[in-house]
């Protein structure tokens, strides 16, 4: 009984360890808040042209002006491994890499929901950024 027990224990502690970043909330969140960050950036900061914004504006921007119900988004898209974005006139596209979960998520804002997450396999390598890029009509 007692191995039982420490093995349960064991498998519980592992378990919160390694937190999951991609799951509904965060897509949920992502899209959303980059919709009204695109729009609250075109009209009080980039006098309606996104095309200069960058990464690290876009998260600061993110960041200073978290709403409640996305509490902690920077932080998580801070944990990407890699990522990709790019800004154009009316919005920007956003890439984030998760080796961790195997998993790539990608965001055009100019609608409230996430427009790819691609998951892929242990022994795949994964697409680099302007591969996938690419493939992503933005």
């Amino acid at each position: 009984m007692k191995k039982i027990t420490l093995l349960f224990f064991i498998v519980i502690v592992s378990s919160c360890s390694s937190s999951i970043i991609v799951n509904d909330d965060f897509r949920n969140d992502l899209g959303t808040e980059n919709l009204r960050i695109a729009a609250d950036l075109l009209d009080e900061e980039f006098n309606n042209n996104l095309e200069t914004l960058t990464y690290e504006y876009y998260l600061r921007y993110l960041g200073e002006n978290e709403v409640y119900s996305s509490k902690g988004l920077a932080a998580k898209i801070k944990q990407a491994d890699d990522y990709f974005f790019k800004a154009r006139e009316n919005a920007f596209l956003l890439i984030l890499y998760y080796d961790n979960e195997k998993c790539i998520i990608s965001d055009i804002s100019t609608t409230s929901n996430v427009d790819t997450v691609y998951w892929y396999k242990k022994n795949e390598i994964r697409p680099s950024a302007k591969e996938f890029a690419n493939k992503i009509k933005f």
